[in-house]
């Protein structure tokens, strides 16, 4: 989904190109191709988005077939009066006359400026990794009254990251560390990726009969004893009873809580969050004392946006939306805000990046 935790897919389930598979094995049936598919449609909103042109730009086109004709009929108007009508005149200074309207009534001093400015600006900021497509952008990035943010790899590093730890009491900490490490290590879920993560570091010990339980965790055996971590659902199945003195001291809103146990005992339990960027919140409050508004558009659940938003001072929380309804709400906002600026870093945000009054694409979000 692009979404920091994997979503569980069930047979007969819609699954979307690029999607990745982390665990067993799979048979896919192609139903919808070239045209109808998921990204040729999003391509479709790109083109339709970008096809579409401000009104400042009707303006200036509008000025631009009338600026032209008025400038000629006053050098036309200026050398008849200066040739006919007026009594020093003579058609030598007629012509001198008329040509100065002319030159000094075209901006040049614009036409060579502004490409001179576009051309050192553009190359300064590409020495910062900012690549930029067009002036129009730049244009309309002075008069931003919001920027909205995705979260997911955009705001937050994308990937879930173990934020604490609870063991049972009288538990030996650095022996369960080395039995979850050796267990997750033996995964490619992103949680297991994170707990093992959280837990190098810690001695080897070797563990056997490694097994994925689809949608719920992992299970192994270390020293003849059943190792099992996952979700509430995989303590259920083996008939342990979860210990809320380990179980509940999770605070924030939002996180993913992992279980362990050995045999049938509970004996810790790992708390998971996609963490926002070091820099997310200096930048939040840079654009804040700007007076620019401030907004997450996710399709990420309500819960663990809110917890993101609040954390980062985030005015407004716009939760589990679609790709191809990301663009609706640009529009809406641009509504009610004006001038709206978009930042994603996937090929999901795409036409929200398109829509925007300013695209500001991280990573993958710039390769439709």
């Amino acid at each position: 989904t692009g979404e920091s935790l994997p979503v569980s897919k069930a047979v007969k389930a819609d699954v979307i190109g690029a999607t990745i598979n982390k665990t067993s094995s799979i048979v896919m049936k192609a139903t919808k191709v070239g045209k109808d598919t998921l990204l040729a449609q999003i391509i479709l909103l790109v083109q339709e988005a970008q096809g579409s042109r401000a009104p400042i730009q009707k303006l200036a086109d509008k000025i631009s077939r009338i600026f032209v004709p008025v400038v000629i009929a006053i050098a036309v108007l200026t050398f008849v009066f200066w040739a006919f009508i007026a009594q020093s005149g003579s058609i030598e200074l007629a012509f001198y006359i008329a040509t100065s309207v002319l030159i000094i009534a075209c901006p040049c001093a614009l036409g060579l400026a502004t490409p001179t400015a576009i051309m050192v600006g553009t190359g300064k900021a590409a020495g910062q990794g900012i690549l930029i497509k067009d002036a129009r952008a730049l244009a309309h990035a002075h008069t931003l009254n919001m920027v909205v943010f995705d979260k997911t790899g955009t705001l937050t590093n994308g990937t879930p990251k173990v934020t604490a730890a609870q063991f049972a009491k009288d538990a030996k900490e650095e022996e369960l560390h080395a039995i979850a490490h050796a267990v997750e290590s033996l995964s490619e879920h992103p949680i297991s990726d994170a707990i093992a993560a959280f837990t190098d570091g810690a001695k080897k010990v070797t563990v056997s009969g490694f097994k994925n339980m689809e949608g719920m965790g992992v299970v192994a055996m270390h020293a003849n004893k059943r190792v099992a971590i996952g979700n509430p659902r995989l303590m259920k199945e083996k008939g342990i009873d979860i210990v809320s003195e380990i179980a509940t001291f999770a605070k924030t809103k939002g996180q993913t809580l992992v279980h362990m146990a050995i045999g049938k005992m509970h004996v810790a339990s790992f708390a998971l969050f996609d963490t926002p960027k070091t820099s997310a919140k200096t930048s939040i409050a840079q654009l804040q004392s700007m007076g620019v508004k401030t907004a997450i558009l996710t399709g990420d659940n309500q819960t663990s946006a809110a917890v993101v938003a609040e954390e980062l001072g985030i005015d407004t929380v716009i939760a589990e939306v679609l790709p191809a309804e990301k663009a609706k709400h640009i529009v809406r906002l641009q509504k009610v805000y004006g001038s709206v600026a978009m930042v994603g870093d996937g090929i999901n945000d795409a036409p929200a990046l398109a829509a925007s009054d300013v695209g500001i694409a991280m990573g993958t979000g710039t390769d439709v």
